[in-house]
């Protein structure tokens, strides 16, 4: 299937977010999103952003991940209809924290993140997306 924007039904990415945003140290105060601080964040874990000059979207996305399964390296495409705050967090099967991608402030555009995994072991990831009132969770495995 081409690159198609995740669909996600009403309620859905909310519960599975409040669900991962709670993982991480206990003893640590939230972070803005409401996660805890990074426990079992992973050092060499590589992300680049790269702005696509493509217009301007009608809509939030997060595209699936392309390859998926991967290994090293997987593309994430994801849409802004509006500027705003943005985070984009790796989290493990278990739903603990493993790096966040991206964060802060973006202007309105298409995107892409390339995401090099190569120090993380093989199993399935959960990519969480938040951009204002938008909020979608995708897998993504990896294999070695």
């Amino acid at each position: 299937m081409p690159n198609q924007p995740a669909i996600c039904r009403p309620g859905t990415a909310a519960e599975i977010g409040r669900a991962l945003g709670n993982s991480g140290d206990p003893a640590s105060p939230p972070d803005n999103d409401g996660s805890r601080a990074d426990m079992g964040a992973l050092d060499g874990v590589e992300v680049s952003v790269d702005p696509e000059p493509d217009g301007l979207p009608t809509s939030y996305a997060l595209n699936p991940a392309f390859p998926n399964p991967f290994n090293p390296t997987t593309s994430l495409r994801f849409a802004l209809p509006v500027g705003g705050n943005l985070s984009i967090v790796l989290y493990d099967a278990q739903g603990r924290f493993v790096q966040r991608l991206v964060s802060g402030q973006y202007k309105a555009g298409f995107y892409h993140v390339t995401l090099n995994a190569a120090n993380l072991p093989a199993g399935l990831y959960l990519v969480r997306m938040e951009a204002g009132a938008f909020s979608t969770v995708q897998k993504v495995v990896l294999v070695k």
